[in-house]
């Protein structure tokens, strides 16, 4: 590979590497290779496959139907461990979609949706599984724009109360104002770093008091954030960034 040049990434699914070969048919990915990076044969390119693995190799084919590459040298991103996830309420879809890009980008291994008392924005059930699936696209693609080899899982949208149940034992941190709360940095414990990490953010307006309190109740550390008060999607980029500032990712 020349090292002057920048790769272009694309993620792929694990069917299409076949020995020393990677078979790209999926429509959208086709799409953006041929008709928006114009890809030709002879170039070189990078496919990661979600879990870790990365394949440099060069266009041997361009079709409307696939793309081959030969695959040159292969390696494994090492597995940022522990898990952090990332527990965001909806809010308005085109800054929701802008917390996903921006939880792929700085290393959250999953987000999960959630639904609270002051969640304006509710799908529909029949809807839900759309969202679903958009969503995840958007974090594959933004996992192929900054370089990243894992996914970030989108899970299933959830109520409150369900996501708290689900947590039961894990470590927790709620940033909020409708309760009393300590600053990260005040609570932070080393052994933290050997845990799998939650975070949840709230919508617009914090979550209820009701809300907080059973949160508290379940085990979760209300937090803060600073003097200040933070949208819900600044509040999520900034609760990301000081943890994996404190757990040496960042």
């Amino acid at each position: 590979m020349r090292a002057s040049q920048k790769l272009r990434h694309v993620i792929v699914p694990q069917s299409s590497i076949q020995g020393e070969q990677i078979l790209i048919t999926e429509p959208d990915t086709l799409h953006h290779l041929i008709h928006v990076l114009r890809v030709k044969t002879g170039e070189e390119l990078e496919c990661l496959d979600g879990q870790g693995g990365r394949y440099a190799g060069m266009i041997t084919t361009v079709r409307a139907s696939e793309i081959a590459l030969r695959i040159q040298k292969r390696s494994e991103e090492q597995a940022q461990r522990p898990a952090l996830t990332l527990a965001q309420a909806l809010i308005k879809p085109a800054r929701f979609e802008w917390i996903i890009e921006k939880a792929v980008e700085l290393g959250a291994d999953r987000l999960v949706p959630v639904v609270t008392e002051r969640s304006v924005v509710r799908p529909p059930a029949d809807r839900r599984g759309s969202r679903n699936l958009r969503w995840q696209r958007l974090a594959d693609t933004a996992a192929s724009q900054c370089g990243r080899a894992s996914r970030m899982e989108i899970s299933p949208i959830v109520s409150f109360a369900e996501f708290i149940e689900s947590t039961t034992g894990a470590v927790l941190l709620l940033p909020t104002l409708e309760v009393a709360a300590k600053p990260i940095e005040s609570i932070w414990q080393g052994s933290w770093d050997a845990q799998p990490l939650t975070v949840c953010i709230g919508p617009e307006g914090d979550f209820s008091k009701k809300e907080a309190e059973s949160a508290v109740r379940a085990g979760a550390q209300a937090v803060s954030l600073g003097p200040l008060t933070l949208r819900s999607e600044t509040a999520a980029v900034a609760a990301l960034a000081l943890l994996q500032h404190y757990r040496g990712y960042l």
